[in-house]
């Protein structure tokens, strides 16, 4: 009797450590053998055109960024393209969460409403998300500039984000918590990098458009023929690469099911392939003239580093004196970078992982491509 029972819970328990090793268990394995897929993802990078300076970006990326599925982009400003791969299965459509890229596009969309009178950048907030009596009278203060220079006086280092936390998030959901809020600083004062702001931008342009965020950015897409972009809606899609989780250290798969998707839709929500990222901002800059590149503020963080900043890029200049505008895209297992040069050529990488050594920044990334522009 005894023995019958051990046979057939023999394939019970066999399935279950199964399930626990390739839940857990093969993380380390995999770590391990990072090295010898970095050497085939380095040998099997594709270029339309040949380009060392493509291929040593990817070649790094690979080695010191935990990302075997790349594309990279380098379009000029006449419109002429390159482009290059890695990665099993990866080809220049396939589809990557731009994560805070996003911001962006979000940016250039208040732009366009901009131009068309339907907002200013000097409205305060409280003109658009009317605010009933405050605990903190600082919120009325807040001018829709201080929202997309990130300078509002909201700092996710000191109090807490709710775009990147799991479960629901208050904004853009319930904007009456703004009443309950205390900023971290004064608006206007410092520069702090928080999602927060845009946010609460997409709100706005929902009250001031009478329509959903998601709706005013489809439309824009498929008017101006982007129609491969898409909001990401948790679940990852049928034609988007495999991320690879392997160096993350808090983050599964499983995080598509607990976040605020649609809260993330005007900060981090876009997906599409790093080709479609390039000629979109392409089109911002050179068919709509939209000033993406300007600079419109020079202020310190907490830290007291300086920033240059223009609407929804920060700036830096390189030892040769030339400006760089660029922006960061970070989800778990995604990163993703763009570069706008003065001449208006344009850089977008897009990759599947995170960095082994914690240490190797997005700063440090920025720093080797301008370096070897």
């Amino acid at each position: 009797m005894l023995k019958k029972i051990l046979i057939l819970l023999f394939p019970i328990v066999l399935c279950v450590v199964w399930g626990i090793f390739l839940i857990y268990g093969n993380t380390p394995f995999l770590r391990k053998s990072y090295a010898v897929e970095a050497w085939w993802a380095k040998e099997n990078i594709h270029c339309h055109q040949d380009s060392r300076l493509l291929k040593n970006i990817l070649e790094n990326v690979i080695d010191q960024y935990g990302s075997l599925s790349n594309q990279i982009v380098y379009l000029k400003k006449n419109g002429k393209m390159n482009s290059c791969v890695s990665g099993y299965d990866v080809s220049e459509d396939t589809r990557f969460r731009y994560a805070s890229l996003t911001k962006v596009v979000t940016a250039a969309l208040f732009l366009e409403n901009e131009k068309l009178g339907y907002l200013n950048r000097n409205d305060y907030l409280n003109h658009y998300i009317k605010l009933k009596n405050p605990v903190d009278t600082r919120m009325d203060k807040i001018r829709l500039f201080n929202l997309l220079t990130h300078t509002s006086g909201f700092d996710r280092t000191k109090s807490n984000d709710p775009i990147i936390e799991e479960g629901k998030s208050w904004c853009p959901n319930d904007l009456e918590r703004l009443n309950l809020i205390r900023l971290d600083t004064d608006p206007n004062i410092k520069f702090n990098y928080d999602n927060r702001n845009y946010c609460i931008l997409g709100a706005v342009l929902e009250k001031r458009r009478g329509q959903p965020f998601n709706i005013i950015l489809n439309d824009y897409l498929a008017v101006h023929h982007f129609n491969h972009m898409k909001l990401v809606d948790g679940p990852f899609m049928q034609d988007e690469v495999n991320y690879d989780f392997r160096f993350e250290e808090y983050y599964f798969p499983s995080y598509t099911k607990k976040y605020d998707f649609y809260a993330m839709q005007s900060a981090a929500g876009l997906s599409g392939s790093a080709k479609d990222y390039a000629r979109l901002i392409h089109y911002f800059i050179d068919q709509r003239k939209l000033p993406l590149t300007q600079t419109v503020l020079e202020i310190s963080d907490t830290a007291e580093t300086t920033h240059a900043l223009s609407i929804g890029l920060q700036q830096i200049k390189t030892s040769k004196g030339e400006v760089i505008s660029y922006h960061f895209g970070a989800l778990p297992a995604s990163r993703s970078m763009l570069i706008i040069r003065r001449n208006g050529d344009i850089l977008v990488w897009t990759g599947s992982g995170v960095p082994e050594n914690k240490n190797n920044t997005d700063s440090m990334l920025l720093k080797y491509i301008i370096d070897n522009f």
